[in-house]
């Protein structure tokens, strides 16, 4: 899976997960999804998308990328207990990905694929959080390199 995980470009040299402003390069995000179609397209990767949270639905970007044939997929979505997180992301017609090397989690969220919730639990777990973003991204937002210059502009005001 490909994943967009953060909509920036950083300079190939940059490992420090805080970019200074000249670390950035300029973006184009058609030119990237592009190229990602290509790496699909050529059997480098099964699969292209974006991803969502419990906590951050991106309502409006759901229903364009459901629009645009585009994948949307929960990024490790686990929580207490695990299962009905990762329930809750399948019923929202996207994947969930976990991480986990111990064999018993691993069972343990396999059970998920059994467990349906009801319609009323979906919209109580809709309900149950302030729609937030726990990682804002402000590293990725200035006003001289980065092609964010406030965090709405990255986040096409959802945030």
């Amino acid at each position: 899976m490909y994943l967009v995980h953060w909509p920036v470009r950083l300079k190939a040299w940059v490992c420090d997960p805080i970019p200074k402003e000249d670390e950035f390069e300029p973006l184009c995000l058609d030119v990237t999804w592009s190229g990602m179609e290509k790496c699909l397209e050529m059997g480098l990767c099964r699969g292209i998308g974006v991803e969502m949270h419990p906590m951050w639905r991106q309502e409006k970007l759901r229903d364009f990328c459901r629009d645009q044939n585009i994948h949307v997929s929960a990024y490790s979505p686990l929580a207490t207990p695990a299962q009905i997180a990762l329930s809750w992301g399948l019923s929202k017609e996207v994947s969930v990905n976990v991480k986990s090397f111990n064999q018993e989690r691993m069972k343990e969220n396999k059970g998920a694929i059994d467990l349906k919730l009801e319609d009323e639990e979906i919209l109580e777990i809709d309900s149950m959080f302030k729609e937030m973003k726990i990682l804002r991204g402000e590293v990725f937002v200035n006003q001289s390199t980065s092609p964010y210059k406030t965090l709405q502009d990255l986040w096409d005001y959802e945030i």
